[in-house]
């Protein structure tokens, strides 16, 4: 019922109404996003009270021996105070069975599917008409699953928990939906139930159009990594898998389509169906902006496409339908089809374009590099020319309908609102629950940090074995009293990330109308300080406590070692530690501090601008005075002479003082060769410097180096834009980066398009600034929204420790890394199917799992970029209050 009752939740939200006789089976398969059902029906999915001080769970077949272990679970009850959350409440006891729900069909990588059953006894009774949490962490090692973590109820005594029927759960198993892919192509999704030897005999299925048996003409086959079984290392992939199968002729409106499998493909769920319409099957062959597009913004763009995986298979058979449509391994129409954008409240069409075809599948021709990054025919659907305000789909003859969109001035204030809260709870050292937080976490890395003798370019972890020790007491180490920051990513390494500030002052510095005093849900609101900048001082907080009393700055903080998968906050056995002081991490602070100073003033905060200035000044004398002893000219390059550019400007541009303006002008590459671009790889990065030599008053500054400064920025905007134009799904990478560590998800590389825009005005740039966050937002290859909630379709499963929390998933607003090229590790290579290849389909690659960790361990630092951009396309905060 859990399961029936979401879907029609989804449904009606996208302006879909469900049949009204659908089952939880039928419910299931039309959800448009169906990661969170899959999830829990692989992991915990329920728990029942059997009597006061027992619950039965019920875990899919992603679970390992740590289900019988108490010290595994955690029972959190927000009512009753013997478990409430800070508390940590294990069992007294778990006992754990399995029971058979499928054999396995021949060729299945399985030989059988099972669910264990657990029961715990409880420490205390519960109480009648209150919630309880069960959480399935893990103990010793060994994670309760790799799926869905937590199932809740309400105890009373007096009812009895109903039972599900199972037939969802060999859905997930078996044959989980059934969507239409375009001009007469259909996709099959199968869990793990699957034989990829059967799946290639057509006899094996059974297609039905309105009642009358079709012959599929060819199939092709995509298989991924859906979530693990997390023992053993690697852990041991549980896969999904597309099926294409290629109908005779295109489908038509009011068409019924069935497909019934043979035992032979899966011994789990065998049948699906649907109902086509253009106004209710949704298709992931059209991809949009889930978030939707700015009413007056120069381009409204989605896309129609499709990667087929190992289509056509049967190499010999006859690819042509009888519409006349040849078909590679990418979607493909004899012409480029029409598009009609169609109201959500009542479907009329309100717009009539015609696609265009902007890359051919199977053509290396995307960038530098030879490579197609979608393996796709890529048809972009424009319809720039709405203005009105709504909701909206897309529909194409043949294909189906999009997800739903808005149009509007404010659309972009959602974003900025979960990717916010994603930054919020990423905050180190508070203690984050409602209202702020529904997710609850003690508060961390409160007790100080050890000042360890390892320097921060000596390797990615502190030292915990060598800490300096305090002189009149040589057995107590020094501790430095700090606290704040972000944590790095989904585990809490408490990295200090002084970027987080850097990229949140700098948006508000570009376009301070945006932002204002309770704009977001944090505990600062009515502070009378715009809340970015509220977020921006927590990262700034930590830096403070790491200045030391003679100016120079401790270099950040870390932990000795990651912890793992299942060490939350309140297991942490990794520490906590400081980087020794160094000139580099006081030239950065410098250069924060100098910005901050001068944000704060413009606020009327006269007496923090004042402290973070005259801190800013102390910094930047100490580092001049205690330069660092680097390796060689790279590291001299990248960690001294661009920390310094970057402080000597900012200070500049804050004081005025001639001799910050002599201090760039000696280390500043473009000062020294007037062509020099803001960075070379391995060499130096003066982004940041060269932006805040910009920003200095004409008179503080040499006229010459500012302006080839500016066109250096220009220049590396330009040089971006005219490479990625050549990408079928266009937004801003970097031209020589491969897809990897957020550079296909996110807008990591957008702040040189940021500035182009304030220093010119060109819209060119806003363009590219709105195609990037298309790309981020679900207008890519996988119609997928990279950020979770979101959008209707999103990733679920980033590698974060809030999949602990008492709702079993992760929190909104937490990233991934999206895509990787070469599939790296964690057995996705082994799993992929057809083979991965780094120059073809690699926005493809992507698996939704934590433990895929280069595809899905998000960081802070894109987190607080991509929060800054979404800012920075709100609506001015007149607009905004209303």
């Amino acid at each position: 019922m859990r399961i029936k009752f979401a879907a029609s939740i989804i449904l009606s939200a996208l302006g879909v109404l469900p049949l009204l006789t659908a089952g939880p089976v039928e419910d299931f398969q039309n959800l448009p996003d169906n990661r969170v059902a899959v999830r829990t029906s692989l992991g915990v999915r329920s728990a029942k009270p059997l009597s006061e001080s027992q619950i039965q769970l019920v875990i899919g077949m992603s679970s390992t021996p740590a289900a019988a272990d108490p010290l595994a679970y955690r029972i959190i009850s927000f009512k009753d105070p013997n478990y409430a959350y800070e508390k940590f409440v294990t069992p007294l006891k778990a006992d754990a069975k399995t029971e058979l729900e499928a054999e396995a069909p021949a060729g299945c990588p399985f030989k059988k599917f099972e669910r264990r059953i657990v029961t715990l006894e409880l420490p205390a009774p519960m109480l009648n008409g209150v919630e309880y949490h069960v959480v399935g962490q893990g103990a010793k090692g060994l994670l309760v699953t790799g799926g869905h973590t937590a199932a809740s109820f309400i105890f009373d005594s007096s009812k009895k928990s109903s039972v599900s029927d199972g037939s969802v759960e060999m859905a997930v198993l078996g044959l989980r939906k059934l969507e239409s892919v375009g001009n007469g192509m259909i996709m099959l999704e199968f869990g793990p139930a699957f034989s990829a030897a059967a799946c290639g005999n057509l006899d094996n299925y059974t297609i039905k159009v309105n009642g009358t048996a079709v012959k599929p003409l060819n199939y092709g086959r995509h298989s991924k990594v859906d979530t693990y079984l997390p023992e053993g290392w690697p852990f041991q992939a549980i896969a999904m898998h597309s099926i294409f199968l290629q109908l005779p002729q295109p489908l038509k409106d009011g068409d019924k389509i069935e497909a019934e499998v043979s035992k032979n493909i899966t011994t789990a769920g065998n049948k699906a169906s649907v109902q086509f319409s253009e106004k209710s099957a949704i298709s992931n062959s059209i991809k949009v902006n889930q978030i939707g597009y700015l009413a007056a913004s120069p381009v409204k763009t989605a896309y129609l496409g499709r990667w087929m995986g190992s289509f056509p298979e049967m190499k010999n058979s006859v690819l042509k339908q009888d519409s006349g449509t040849v078909m590679g391994p990418a979607l493909a129409f004899a012409s480029e089809p029409e598009f009609k954008v169609c109201s959500d409240k009542d479907g009329k069409t309100v717009f009539t374009g015609k696609s265009k075809l902007v890359h051919v599948s199977g053509k290396l021709d995307e960038g530098i590099y030879k490579v197609d990054h979608s393996g796709e025919n890529v048809y972009v659907l424009d319809f720039t020319d709405i203005k009105e305000p709504g909701s909206y789909y897309i529909s194409v003859d043949g294909v189906g309908r999009s997800l739903s969109f808005k149009i509007g001035d404010d659309v972009y204030k959602k974003a900025f609102d979960l990717q916010a809260y994603g930054v919020f709870v990423q905050r180190c050292g508070i203690e984050l629950k409602p209202p702020y937080s529904e997710w609850r976490r003690i508060a961390c890395h409160d007790k100080g940090l050890n000042l360890t003798k390892k320097s921060r370019f000596d390797g990615e972890f502190a030292d915990g074995k060598n800490v300096i020790m305090k002189a009149d007491k040589p057995d107590e180490p020094v501790v430095i009293q700090a606290s704040g920051g972000h944590h790095d990513a989904g585990d809490y390494n408490p990295r200090s990330h002084l970027d987080v500030a850097q990229k949140l002052m700098d948006v508000y510095e570009i376009v301070p109308q945006k932002f204002f005093d309770g704009q977001l849900n944090i505990p600062e609101k009515g502070n009378g300080i715009p809340d970015i900048l509220d977020e921006a001082y927590w990262a700034l907080k930590l830096w403070l406590d790491l200045q030391d009393k003679d100016g120079g700055v401790y270099n950040g903080t870390e932990s000795a070692k990651d912890p793992n998968f299942m060490e939350t906050v309140e297991l942490d056995p990794c520490g906590d530690y400081a980087y020794p002081k160094d000139a580099a991490g006081s030239y950065n602070f410098a250069g924060a501090f100098a910005k901050a100073s001068r944000i704060w003033k413009s606020i009327g905060r006269e007496k923090e601008a004042d402290d973070f200035l005259a801190r800013a000044k102390k910094a930047y004398e100490w580092a001049g005075k205690n330069p660092d002893k680097l390796k060689d000219e790279k590291q001299k390059g990248m960690f001294y002479l661009s920390p310094k550019a970057y402080a000597a400007a900012e200070l500049l541009c804050t004081t005025g003082d001639a001799k910050y303006n002599r201090d760039f002008l000696d280390v500043c590459a473009i000062a020294r060769k007037l062509d020099a671009a803001l960075d070379e790889y391995g060499k130096y990065d003066q982004k940041l410097a060269c932006w805040a030599y910009l920003q200095c008053k004409p008179e503080y500054v040499d006229p010459v180096v500012q302006e080839n400064v500016k066109k250096a920025v220009i220049r590396m905007a330009d040089l971006f834009i005219d490479h990625c134009s050549k990408m079928g799904y266009a937004f801003i990478r970097h031209p020589w980066s491969p897809i990897n560590w957020g550079t296909g998800a996110y807008e990591n590389h957008l702040p040189v398009i940021l500035w182009s825009y304030k220093l010119t005005g060109d819209k060119k740039y806003l363009y590219w600034i709105v195609r990037t966050c298309d790309n981020t937002l679900g207008a890519n290859p996988m119609n997928l929204s990279y950020i979770v909630g979101a959008g209707a379709r999103t990733v679920r499963a980033p590698l974060h420790n809030s999949r602990y929390g008492h709702k079993g998933e992760v929190v909104d607003g937490q990233q991934v890394e999206g895509p990787v090229q070469k599939g790296d590790g964690y057995r996705v290579l082994e799993t992929a199917y057809p083979k991965i290849q780094d120059n073809f389909a690699s926005l493809y690659t992507f698996v939704d799992n934590h433990f895929a960790i280069g595809m899905d361990e998000g960081v802070v630092p894109n987190q607080a970029q991509s929060m800054a951009i979404f800012g920075f396309l709100l609506p001015d905060k007149q607009e905004n209050k209303k």
